[in-house]
């Protein structure tokens, strides 16, 4: 690929102290403060959306051939950026028609937004609920040991430089590291939407050998209390719309079969970002 991989522009880098972490003004932060808060008195920008019922947001995917992060909004692949973590939610979706035999660009056939309940917009729901779906057990794939039902946990982010927030899906094999970093801010007693995270992507072989792309998460700047508003009145333009965006098969990281595996989708130790 001509195209050159780089980095997204950074906030500015994190201050430690002997016992927690400085909060530090994001000049990002502050360009999104300027950009909805000039005119925000006389023309807020939630008009622009308002009575929606939905929204195209940008989608921002992981490119598993070369081990980067397409940004909707950017011309060259990154490796690492750094986003503010809106809201997110557990993603299960069925398609009885694979890619390869032309299914890409469908909606699901049969679609969970909590990883439980089976959605109304569902074409054919294949079970009461997920846990009881035979398409929901390792094993079910047409091939390997994977998964029939692509589980996956859907981010909406605040992108610096953007006022529309930017969606990206995890496939299984980054699920659990999202977990342990939530764990760990839980832990923390740190909000999501409080703190910058750093994404990356690590490259790891499976147990059979095959070509493993896993999403990385670290938290980094605390927001200040000032700015706390801002993601505030972000998530409540756009968590109702984004719990709300319908899914389609591009939209999923593909992984192959063999790779949404129980192996795959293991956390060790070294994964806690902290």
């Amino acid at each position: 690929m001509a195209r050159q991989q780089r980095n997204l522009e950074q906030p500015q880098p994190i201050k430690e102290t002997s016992e927690t972490t400085v909060l530090v003004k994001s000049s990002l932060l502050g360009d999104l403060a300027k950009a909805t808060g000039e005119y925000e008195a006389d023309f807020p920008l939630s008009e622009n959306t308002q009575g929606s019922t939905s929204i195209q947001f940008p989608v921002l995917k992981i490119s598993k051939e070369l081990g980067v992060y397409v940004m909707p909004h950017e011309g060259d692949p990154v490796t690492t950026f750094k986003s503010i973590i809106l809201d997110y939610h557990a993603l299960n979706s069925y398609w009885k028609i694979s890619a390869d035999e032309g299914g890409l660009g469908s909606p699901p056939d049969c679609v969970s937004y909590d990883a439980f309940t089976i959605s109304p917009e569902a074409k054919e729901p294949q079970a009461i609920n997920c846990p009881k779906c035979r398409h929901n057990v390792y094993g079910s794939a047409k091939h390997g040991a994977g998964k029939a039902c692509k589980n996956s946990k859907r981010l909406l982010l605040y992108i610096p430089g953007h006022v529309i927030p930017n969606i990206i899906n995890l496939p299984p094999t980054s699920i659990r590291s999202y977990e342990s970093y939530m764990v760990a801010l839980t832990d923390k007693k740190i909000h999501f939407a409080t703190c910058f995270t750093e994404f990356s992507l690590e490259h790891k072989k499976s147990k059979a050998g095959l070509d493993i792309q896993m999403a990385g998460f670290r938290r980094c700047e605390m927001l200040p209390k000032e700015d706390l508003s801002i993601i505030s009145q972000l998530r409540k333009d756009y968590s109702h719309l984004f719990r709300k965006f319908q899914i389609n098969r591009e939209d999923i990281q593909e992984v192959s079969e063999e790779q949404s595996g129980k192996e795959s989708t293991t956390a060790s130790n070294d994964d806690i970002p902290f």
